[in-house]
């Protein structure tokens, strides 16, 4: 059931999101451009948010350790679609676009029309390579504003999420005519939610992965960018096999560990809000009640209903709520909570 919600918010959001972007296409090329940056950061959080609340999805989305130039392109491993938002979430400073199969252009709410209004590259896999390589350049021209390129070598996804051999033609077009440094990142657990019949099938209980490795400096020459794709791939297989080893030892240590969609990270949220209340008796009490567990879902529902002003205020509000009817219902003795 948590699927099937996951999925029916998933269009609404897509939907929603697509009706903005025709409203800031009435305002200009600029104003598209930044709607789509903003907009692709505020929907991948809201995604993956709601996969873990609703689904039981498990995430690990890291940030680069050190410092990032203004411009670098992006080189990672291909699971599914969900790749595109969880690097999105890795870089909230950077705009990102994508080199992407031309299929994706229509029928899609929001995905097509944000890789259209985007600028991403929309490459045929099959035939017309004059037009692929237009593209390309294309994109590799948005890193003059500030716009990074980001493309998967593999040139389709990954079913069983094993790195497939990394492909030097659609980097090299980008890379010879625009250098700038290359970043790698892995990503590990999009297999298991590639389709739909996967999303409800293996949703919960999965997890995802998404971690920056490696800044390179820019290339120079075909010779040089076959090398680092080389040892980008040679890396990125390495971290997979890594996290996939961790998991096993992990699984047989704990075989019937049962994997919380509520993450640490909020509950400890709402407990430094209730010490900012000064309500620190009742600490345990909350943390372990079940009002804890709907506080997720109701900070999804205040976050799309209500305007911006308001949602700065939602750690005080839902909180002090959640607290007052804890405390009435345990002074009447009701049952449900």
């Amino acid at each position: 059931m948590g699927s099937v919600l996951f999925l029916l918010s998933t269009l609404m959001l897509f939907l929603r999101g697509d009706f903005a972007l025709l409203l800031a296409a009435l305002r200009g090329e600029a104003a598209v451009m930044k709607q789509v940056s903003d907009g692709q950061r505020a929907l991948a959080r809201k995604l993956f948010f709601l996969a873990g609340i609703l689904g039981g999805l498990r995430t690990d989305f890291r940030r680069y350790a050190g410092p990032l130039p203004r411009v670098f392109m992006i080189v990672s491993n291909h699971q599914s679609l969900a790749d595109i938002p969880a690097v999105t979430v890795c870089f909230p400073r950077h705009p990102v676009r994508f080199v992407a199969k031309r299929e994706l252009r229509r029928g899609i709410p929001y995905v097509s029309r944000s890789l259209r209004f985007g600028q991403s590259a929309l490459v045929s896999r099959t035939s017309d390579f004059g037009q692929g390589r237009q593209e390309l350049r294309k994109l590799g021209a948005l890193s003059r504003d500030g716009i990074c390129p980001m493309i998967f070598p593999e040139g389709t996804r990954s079913k069983t999420g094993r790195v497939r051999e990394f492909f030097t033609g659609g980097v090299s077009v980008i890379l010879e005519r625009y250098p700038m440094p290359v970043l790698s990142v892995a990503v590990d657990g999009g297999q298991s939610i590639a389709t739909i019949a996967r999303v409800l099938l293996h949703l919960r209980g999965a997890t995802y992965r998404a971690k920056p490795l490696t800044l390179y400096p820019a290339p120079r020459g075909k010779k040089e960018i076959a090398e680092l794709l080389g040892r980008l791939k040679a890396e990125i297989s390495g971290q997979v096999m890594q996290w996939r080893r961790a998991q096993q030892r992990g699984d047989k240590k704990n075989p019937t560990l049962r994997r919380e969609p509520l993450g640490r990270a909020f509950s400890e949220g709402c407990r430094q809000a209730l010490k900012s209340l000064g309500l620190r008796s009742c600490l345990w009490h909350f943390s372990h009640s079940a009002v804890l567990r709907s506080l997720p879902l109701l900070k999804t529902i205040f976050t799309l209903i209500s305007p911006p002003q308001v949602q700065k205020n939602f750690w005080v509000t839902i909180p002090t709520l959640a607290f007052l009817l804890r405390t009435s219902a345990m002074s009447f003795r009701t049952p449900f909570l």
